[in-house]
């Protein structure tokens, strides 16, 4: 799209600005049904729908099987309410990992990127110095992009997270401010423990001898009334890793696998700290050992990929005692099923019982990028400053279509028309995927809506739950630390050495014993790999907030 386009189109079209309805005090007016705004630039105002159709390219990734964004619903609705047509270059999801750094560096650019989650801040940061990226901050504007210059006057907190070291804004963010802070956790067969330790408090933390006779009790008993010896006791994900969410309870807090991981370092009070390196990491290390020699632990936990636990985990058979997942949907066969129960965390001895707080705002910063090739940055970001408008937002969140799931009503509230339905043939085609989304979802804006959807439903009486073992001193790192583009690059060395290192030990220490006798000889090397330096860097930067 030119610039002449967009000037001409401003020429013709005039707008007044004013306020919306469960937006920040600078948004822009959003239409009662849709949440089309107007949006004024340098130019003068530009009202949407533009006289003439604009056209931008847009680089983003496409789900394996999943519809293109040209199908897209939430997309054409939005070209009809602008006049704005987008031209997608998509990437398979699978086949992002090995084409990233092709797509980002390639010579005949899109205007623009969504990768929710897929970039890393070094990477914004990178590219943005060598110029791929633009710089954004003289367009976070109340004329510009009304919704989002809003949010950060609301939330400065916000706005310095999105800002890079060099004091430059390369990237545009989502943010779930409504997200659950427990993420994934435990659940237990609670058909099966009754029937083995009739008197056992599944609402209460188990000791770790009581914990262990329970998952003997599902190894020897037969508790699905089979007759085969096909029972699971515990089973993870992730090739092991996801065991760490269970360090909190022995002093630790290993984050490798939360999200936005800090490759094992954690907080305990203002001190960074390295997990791997630390007395509570060897004795929960010995305890998954002695569970794993009894036969206790899934012998495929570190080989295992997501869909052979997620068979294991719906077999109608019932094989599985005590697992890990994100809600119900994971094992339920049914709307009514309720085999299983949240536990809470284990009560070791060592520690308060634990569990890892992964906080209450999903923060990805590099959702949106534009790019060295887009003429008219004006416009277009005027154009993604529609999806951080509320209802838009909410729509882009929890995959609810206006008119078809959701509809939103004269005095600003929203009225579901139906649940979603993933089973029906159509359904993926109404919204974009995970990773092609733009959104700022707040309280304020989710409380607007009548039914709230069955993950929050489901997942926020769980966070209740678990915020009663959410640690007053161990915590995730905040994600305001962004580092230097310097410092980045050796992270990265550091973090591709030690990680590798670290989850080899993990899974043979675990599988086979011998971290007593490896202990110091092993702490050594992390600290000759790199340990020490990684933690006084993030100490360094977390003491600079």
């Amino acid at each position: 799209m030119k610039r002449i386009q967009r000037i001409i189109a401003a020429l013709l079209c005039c707008c007044l600005l004013f306020g919306c309805s469960g937006a920040p005090a600078s948004s822009v007016a959003a239409d009662s049904s849709s949440g089309t705004a107007q949006a004024e630039t340098e130019a003068g105002p530009v009202s949407f729908p533009l006289s003439e159709t604009a056209e931008f390219n847009i680089g983003t990734i496409v789900m394996d099987g999943a519809p293109s964004n040209a199908e897209c619903k939430f997309w054409l609705k939005r070209e009809e309410e602008t006049n704005v047509h987008v031209e997608w270059e998509e990437t398979l999801f699978s086949a992002w990992t090995t084409k990233k750094a092709a797509v980002l560096s390639a010579g005949d650019l899109p205007d623009a990127f969504i990768l929710r989650g897929l970039v890393t801040d070094e990477e914004v940061a990178s590219y943005g110095a060598a110029g791929t990226f633009i710089k954004l901050q003289d367009y976070i504007t109340p004329e510009i992009m009304p919704n989002l210059a809003g949010y950060l006057e609301e939330h400065p907190d916000w706005k310095t997270a999105i800002t890079a070291p060099d004091g430059n804004i390369y990237s545009l963010p989502s943010i779930d401010a409504t997200a659950y802070t427990a993420d994934s956790i435990p659940y237990v067969n609670k058909d099966w423990a009754a029937q083995v330790m009739q008197d056992l408090d599944l609402t209460q933390p188990m000791d770790l001898e009581t914990f262990e006779a329970l998952l003997t009790a599902f190894k020897n008993s037969d508790p699905n009334g089979n007759g085969k010896a096909d029972e699971i006791p515990w089973s993870v994900g992730g090739n092991g890793v996801d065991f760490l969410r269970w360090s909190g309870s022995f002093g630790i807090f290993d984050s490798y696998s939360a999200p936005n991981n800090t490759s094992h370092l954690y907080l305990d009070g203002d001190t960074v700290k390295y997990a791997p390196m630390q007395e509570g990491y060897k004795e929960f290390v010995k305890w998954l050992n002695g569970l794993w020699s009894k036969g206790l632990i899934d012998v495929e936990a570190f080989t295992q990929d997501s869909a052979t636990l997620s068979a294991k985990q719906i077999d109608p058979e019932r094989i599985l005692g005590y697992m890990y997942c994100w809600r119900n949907s994971a094992w339920a066969l049914s709307d009514d099923d309720d085999t299983y129960v949240v536990t809470p965390p284990l009560d070791t001895g060592i520690s308060d019982p634990t569990w890892i707080n992964v906080s209450d705002v999903t923060f990805n910063r590099g959702t949106v990028m534009l790019t060295s090739e887009c003429e008219d940055p004006e416009l277009l970001l005027s154009w993604i400053d529609l999806c951080y408008e509320p209802y838009n937002s909410l729509q882009l969140n929890t995959a609810q279509f206006d008119g078809e799931h959701i509809k939103k009503n004269d005095d600003g509230t929203f009225t579901q028309l139906r649940a979603i339905d993933w089973n029906l043939p159509d359904e993926s085609t109404f919204m974009p995927n995970n990773y092609a989304k733009i959104y700022i979802l707040t309280p304020e804006t989710f409380a607007k809506q009548d039914v709230k959807p069955p993950v929050y439903i489901q997942k926020h009486p769980i966070d209740e739950m678990m915020s009663e073992y959410y640690s007053d001193t161990l915590s995730l790192l905040p994600t305001s630390i962004w580092l230097t583009e310097e410092d980045g690059k050796q992270v990265a060395i550091y973090r591709t050495d030690l990680d590798a290192y670290i989850l080899d030990c993990f899974a043979r220490w675990v599988t086979t014993g011998g971290i007593d006798e490896e202990w110091d000889a092993y702490v050594t090397k992390l600290s000759e790999m790199g340990a020490d330096d990684l933690v006084n860097l993030y100490q360094s930067y977390y003491d600079a907030l």
